[in-house]
């Protein structure tokens, strides 16, 4: 139905009655014959009409005296339409009688439908206006009868082969492409397909369409609303898709020529009246909500596809040049007749404000003149808002006041704010039961964001005094909304002081099952609700915590400092802490096993573990769990090397920023995370470059040792791990390797606590546990060791060392401190240079402790080599050899006793890593490691830390010493043989009642190992096989006594292949008594 103002009802009589008398529509005629024309068709609303109403209308009207137009004296006037008159005019008259033989295309195509529906083709009589009726006609189907492929192939025949735009146009004359394309948007909606070969003409002909001409030059005949629709469909699947396709111009050229159509109306008619509003502004022509909706279908438009208009082609900066130029256009003639503007259509005034707002939002704000257009169209209309009778007979309801709200919220403006919350007030009086929850949502928003809600407060109450809210939020409805929904109707509630529904939200919530509430909705209601003393409001914030915890448990990323801050419960709280520790998130942390990765690792603090500070919260399993990354983190980075591996400033800075994430109270609980850091602190040099922050750290360290822990379990498991590892290797052992401490809680004593603890803390439980420890020290590098740690002992001895960075005062506080019990004698000392991580020692070492070993006793063999054909080299290369230290991560091997030959002093077997030549990569014999004279050379690489025993030149051979293991399973120890070749045969067996008393003593030895549980004896027909029973020959299964090395690691690990000895308990146990017993 169209809805024309005078001026347009004057228009369109004066047009008819050119057409009527088949006058010139450019000539004049009398003014009284206009006006009584009009008053028969309007009636009284024409009553007002005389000829100063016209002359008002410069833009529609050309008003003369009968003088200054004919020579005829007469005393009346003479009137004409303007040009721009009669283009409004002629576009209206088009426009019906389009519609009219649109009626007609119906009826035909309405009445073949039937048979066209199953069919997978359209006829092929039909021209191309019936495929667009046929379209149309589908779209507006109810039911899905239709063949699948009917739309698409009817879109192909209409589009599909023809290039020539103008004539595509012409052809489907009296339908225009926009009402295509709302068909195939509708179509592709239901899930019907459409080819892109077939969309991109649409796209074509409906950008050409918006300025075609057919007549005068420059008359424009499709109407606005045609144009609006258009863009309206655009903004819609599968339109939109194309949008993201570089090559796909036509899609940009349809919202270049939207940009040009809105300039066009801007100067329409205005060209030589600069003085005069636009009739799109103006509220004299009913244009204006049209223009309106484009100028938002536009903004929409821009949107949705400006991030695909980034690219420097021509096309995509002919629409940015088009935007700026349409909307910097439309924002200056706002300002300049801003009096004008059409004040009494609420829904085009609201969507003029969405155009600005749209255009300028935070999307867009790198466009300047986009931005600054949006600013200045804003504060324009702001006045127009300002001026309008908001009332219900001036056809204003709540959702225009919604809208306009909301297009406010990146600009605020207060005024229009205050003004909105009145005319709410006078509304909802009179239009209560029509006020939708959609809209009172949208509507508060934007008071809440702008911080405006003081100005709701009558609204709301109001609300309240209607029963709105609870008429509106029955649990059938709580379940249905959205959670941003849902917090604000929460805010609403809590401001209107509706506790009584408040009350039965609650219970609602508590009722809720559904997982779509995330903890960011349930903290905003859970501020609001913290903002009232109500009794009932607070009952529902504890409900909120609850529920907020929950969310955080399902993985929805926490602000936890504002949910610490905000939660009260005691209950909640406790929760939270136990969803923050659960393993899983433990095992999330990052592991910051390179310089590099610090900086990772530092923001996961940030975010986990530091609200907890600030809130002065405890989280004892995750402070431990952060304090276990960072103590293998030091040692992975080479910290404790000599000198550090890593030690730039940026990587101590990086370090020392994750330490001053703990509060004193962690250090205090952790004595070993204080040991560690102090003790790489110390082996960094560039410490001392950040002071200050060395001195807020040691200052939070003066407390280690003095803070109970309130996680009883973790305290309990602590002490249990500590009793059992303490247990487990007995009295007169000092430490323990971290291999074997894992070995020994996964064994059959331990496997319940193994399986709780880890259940509990996750794959890192052992750095987790030890961090926390007070009767076990472990630092980089080192085994475990069976003493206490020592940070007030060390953080003295770096007071001595920095005392010139810490200053005097700090300095001589730390030095107070009692330092601990010295760690017993047998067990390694902490120290920086005690610390060093020998898995990263690339060269020879010759501990103390093994050179006082040869002096006592002669080596234990390892490996024999076997000669070969060549005799002078297979002589000074034969016999026996014995592990004399690592080189590039494998062992050397030194051959025992001299050379026979006298030619060199020593023969060493070594690995070789090819780092500096690929050629040398591979397994050498020479008379000194690394050393420039070589006897042989092979490229294996062997099995694990062992040789290659086969491929080496002139039939050179090598076998693991024999005492029961490898190749040749003889009985007693073997010796190199004189000659080159295998051994000679085996010894004579021993007597049958010497062989019982072996036994014996072997299974008496056996059940010992366990203390008589008789799990040992497994292993006793594997030793009577491979040792012949023998504790002897067991013995010289170990390899010679090394401090550093864990017990298992001092056993030849064929040994474990022979008896087939794969738990890591029964190793350790195998080990022990190995150990003790006597060398043969």
């Amino acid at each position: 139905e169209e809805h024309l103002t005078l001026v347009e009802h004057a228009e369109d009589v004066m047009f008819e009655l050119s057409n009527e008398r088949k006058h010139d529509a450019a000539a004049y005629m009398e003014l009284s014959m206009v006006t009584q024309k009009l008053q028969k068709r309007l009636g009284q609303d024409a009553d007002k009409i005389s000829k100063n109403w016209y002359s008002k209308f410069e833009l529609s009207f050309d008003v003369k005296q009968a003088k200054q137009v004919t020579s005829v004296t007469s005393p009346d006037h003479w009137v004409k339409l303007t040009l721009p008159g009669r283009k409004r005019a002629d576009v209206r008259e088009r426009e019906r009688r389009q519609k009219a033989d649109q009626k007609e295309d119906f009826e035909v195509v309405q009445r073949i439908l039937p048979g066209l529906l199953p069919k997978k083709e359209p006829l092929t009589s039909m021209q191309e206006k019936d495929f667009c009726a046929l379209l149309s006609l589908l779209s507006r189907e109810t039911t899905e009868r239709c063949h699948q492929d009917l739309p698409k192939n009817t879109l192909q025949k209409l589009c599909g082969g023809n290039t020539n735009t103008p004539e595509l146009l012409r052809s489907i004359a009296p339908f225009t492409m926009t009402m295509v394309m709302q068909a195939v948007a509708t179509l592709h909606k239901r899930g019907h397909k459409f080819e892109e070969k077939a969309l991109l003409p649409i796209l074509r002909a409906a950008a050409l369409e918006m300025h075609d001409s057919d007549g005068p030059p420059g008359r424009l005949w499709v109407p606005l609303t045609v144009v609006r629709d258009a863009v309206l469909a655009v903004c819609k699947e599968p339109f939109l898709d194309l949008f993201k396709k570089k090559h796909d111009t036509d899609a940009k050229l349809l919202t270049t020529s939207c940009a040009l159509r809105i300039c066009t109306e801007l100067v329409e008619g205005t060209e030589h009246l600069t003085k005069l509003c636009p009739p799109c502004l103006s509220e004299s022509y009913g244009s204006f909500r049209v223009f309106a909706e484009l100028c938002g279908a536009l903004a929409t438009l821009h949107g949705a596809v400006s991030s695909h208009l980034g690219g420097a082609s021509h096309q995509e900066s002919q629409v940015l040049i088009r935007l700026e130029e349409a909307f910097g256009k439309l924002a200056n003639l706002c300002q300049q007749f801003c009096n004008c503007i059409s004040s009494r259509d609420p829904r085009g005034l609201a969507r003029l404000a969405y155009a600005f707002a749209k255009i300028g939002d935070s999307k867009h704000k790198q466009n300047k003149k986009l931005s600054a257009a949006s600013k200045l169209g804003l504060a324009q209309l702001s006045k127009v808002i300002q001026s309008s009778d908001m009332s219900k007979e001036a056809g204003w309801d709540m959702t225009h006041l919604s809208e306009i709200a909301c297009s406010y919220i990146q600009e605020p403006d207060q005024a229009v704010y205050k003004k909105i919350a009145e005319a709410a007030e006078t509304l909802h009086t009179d239009t209560q039961s029509t006020l939708k929850r959609e809209t009172l949502v949208g509507f508060i928003t934007a008071f809440r964001q702008t911080g405006s809600m003081k100005e709701l407060y009558a609204f709301l109450k109001l609300l309240n005094s209607s029963k709105w809210f609870k008429k509106n939020l029955n649990q059938k409805e709580v379940k249905g909304l959205h959670g941003e929904d849902l917090v604000i109707l929460v805010t609403a509630m809590v401001n209107a002081e509706d506790f009584e529904t408040l009350e039965e939200l609650e219970t609602h919530l508590k009722q809720d099952p559904r997982k779509d509430l995330d903890s960011k909705h349930l903290i905003d209601m859970l501020k609001e609700t913290n903002a009232c003393s109500n009794q009932k409001v607070k009952s529902l914030g504890i409900i909120l915590q609850q529920k907020i915890v929950d969310a955080i448990a399902r993985r929805c990323p926490p602000d936890l400092d504002t949910v610490l801050q905000l939660c009260s419960d005691e209950r909640a709280r406790s929760k939270l802490i136990d969803v923050c520790s659960h393993r899983d998130r433990l095992e999330r942390i990052p592991k910051p096993n390179e310089g590099s990765a610090w900086s990772k690792f530092n923001p996961s603090l940030e975010s986990s573990l530091a609200p907890f500070v600030r809130g002065k919260c405890r989280a004892p399993r995750l402070e431990a769990a952060y304090a276990g990354r960072i103590m293998q983190g030091l040692e992975q980075c080479g910290v404790f090397d000599s000198p550090p591996k890593t030690h730039s400033s940026d990587f101590v800075k990086n370090m020392l920023t994750a330490a001053l994430h703990f509060s004193e109270d962690m250090f205090a609980s952790m004595p070993a995370l204080v040991q560690t850091l102090i003790l790489g602190v110390s082996n960094l040099p560039t410490a001392r470059e950040d002071g200050e922050m060395l001195k807020t750290l040691v200052r939070k360290m003066l407390q280690v040792g003095k803070v109970a822990e309130k996680d009883d379990a973790l305290t309990t498991w602590t002490s249990q791990i500590e009793d059992a590892i303490l247990k487990a290797a007995g009295s007169g052992i000092y430490e323990m390797r971290w291999n074997d401490a894992e070995l020994t809680m996964g064994g059959k004593d331990f496997k319940q606590l193994h399986t709780k603890v880890k259940d509990a803390l996750g794959e890192s439980w052992l750095s987790i546990i030890l961090a926390r420890s007070r009767r076990l020290s472990w630092l980089p590098g080192q085994p475990i060791q069976f003493h206490p740690p020592r940070p007030r002992a060390v953080l003295r001895d770096l007071a001595e060392k920095y005392g010139e960075v810490l200053g005097q005062r700090l300095k001589n506080e730390v030095l107070a401190l009692t330092p601990e019990a010295p760690a017993p004698r047998s067990a390694p000392r902490g120290g920086a240079g005690e610390a060093r991580s020998r898995s990263r020692e690339r060269e020879r070492e010759v501990p103390k402790a093994k050179a006082k070993a040869k002096a006592k006793a002669a080596p234990r063999a390892a490996l024999t080599v076997f000669g070969g054909t060549d005799v002078p080299l297979g002589q000074a290369l034969e016999g026996e050899y014995y592990k004399d230290g690592m080189n590039h991560g494998k062992f050397i091997f030194k051959k025992i006793g001299e050379d026979p030959t006298g030619s060199v002093d020593a023969v060493f077997l070594y690995y070789w890593n090819g780092e500096d030549c690929r050629e040398d990569l591979g397994w050498w014999f020479g008379d000194k490691v690394g050393g420039t004279e070589a006897f042989m050379h092979n490229p294996n690489l062997g099995a694990g830390s062992q040789p290659p025993f086969n491929g080496w030149d002139k039939g050179v051979k090598i076998q693991p010493a024999a005492f029961g293991l490898g190749a040749v399973k003889g009985k007693g120890r073997a010796k190199p043989s004189a000659a080159r070749g295998p051994p000679g045969p085996v010894p004579p067996a021993k007597r049958p009642r010497e062989e019982e008393e072996r036994h014996v003593r072997l299974k008496q030895w056996l059940t010992g190992l366990d203390e008589g549980k008789g799990d040992m004896l497994a292993y006793y027909e594997a030793l009577k096989e491979e040792f012949d029973g023998d504790l002897t020959q067991i013995a010289a299964a170990r390899i010679e006594n090394n401090p550093r090395a864990s017990p298992v690691e001092q056993v030849e690990p064929t040994f474990w292949e022979a008896i087939k000895c794969t738990k890591g308990v029964h190793r350790l146990k195998f080990a022990r008594g190995i150990i003790s017993l006597p060398a043969s």
